[in-house]
């Protein structure tokens, strides 16, 4: 991948945004690719030499690396935690690496815990599916080593979180650091559940992989927000436009929400390179003009008859 400097930031700064690129080792895989859409990884390595990023937008992930060294540091030493250990196993002929935060011993097994610096809105969502997989992958790589992980949990800390938010808005996470329960799949469900992600990425290796689900696309449906003359926020908000419109007052407008696939929109790396993401653009595209179509039909054959006539 090629880093670039669009906002001539020092170069300082620019080495430490900038990827290592570390050459990929054959029948491996890390824990965190692992759980990576399939499409997305194969066509990372296939395009590496042609994809770009610019410096200005790995800042985020800087400070998350740092995160993570100065809270291994703090655990270094300390007794019945154990920091950034590397373990792995083998699954259908293939490596399955992984680091985990931190790992804490208690009387009746080990409490596991993951760090993510991230979005007020991820913290809202709750435990992330991916990070929830990712989790217990690592407690099976522990169980694998002959130890025992009882517990899992998230600690998410929100990296655009806002005290004034927070303090006039009671929806809003009222603290930065969210800690968050994670649910503990049994030893059979993270066996079968590595195996198949194995399956599937040794399968895109091959130049097969299936399209990105809606949830690894980070998918926010369009929705419909009631409106009140004179009032910033939604009265209501709702799944379709008839819904909407059967609840509207005199009073009252409805704005649309447009649905994005937040990933591929901003933070897919390999969008420019995925037939997938082409096709739901052209489908959109002609369902819009179908759409338009349609109103205009409607519209004109709601215009008073005389009207009509002297059309």
């Amino acid at each position: 991948m090629i880093v670039t400097n669009a906002a001539a930031l020092p170069l300082p700064l620019v080495s430490a945004v900038s990827r290592h690129n570390h050459e990929h080792a054959p029948n491996t895989i890390s824990v965190t690719s692992l759980i990576q859409p399939p499409q997305i990884r194969a066509l990372s390595l296939k395009h590496d030499a042609e994809l770009t990023e610019d410096a200005g937008d790995r800042i985020w992930a800087l400070l998350g690396t740092l995160l993570h060294h100065a809270l291994e540091g703090h655990a270094q030493g300390v007794k019945n935690l154990t920091s950034e250990e590397e373990l792995e196993i083998e699954v259908n002929g293939w490596k399955v690496i992984g680091h985990y935060d931190l790992s804490e011993l208690l009387l009746d097994g080990e409490l596991l815990t993951d760090y993510k610096l991230t979005s007020v809105w991820s913290v809202k969502e709750g435990v992330k599916t991916e990070w929830e997989a990712q989790l217990n992958i690592y407690a099976h790589l522990i169980r694998a080593a002959g130890r025992h992980v009882n517990q899992l949990q998230l600690v998410a800390i929100g990296r655009d979180w806002s005290k004034a938010k927070a303090r006039y808005d009671q929806g809003y996470p009222q603290q930065q650091v969210k800690v968050m329960a994670v649910p503990l799949w049994t030893p059979e469900e993270t066996q079968e559940f590595i195996k198949e992600r194995v399956r599937l990425h040794q399968e895109a290796e091959k130049g097969k992989w299936p399209d990105c689900t809606p949830d690894e696309k980070w998918t926010r449906p369009t929705i419909y927000a009631l409106m009140k003359k004179g009032q910033k926020k939604a009265v209501k908000l709702y799944e379709t436009k008839a819904a909407a419109e059967f609840a509207q007052a005199k009073d009252q407008y409805i704005v649309e929400r447009p649905g994005e696939s937040v990933r591929c929109e901003s933070y897919c790396s390999v969008s420019g390179f995925c037939e997938q993401l082409k096709r739901e653009k052209e489908a959109k595209s002609l369902l819009k003009q179908l759409e338009n179509s349609v109103e205009l039909l409607q519209n004109k054959d709601n215009q008073p008859q005389e009207k009509r006539k002297s059309q």
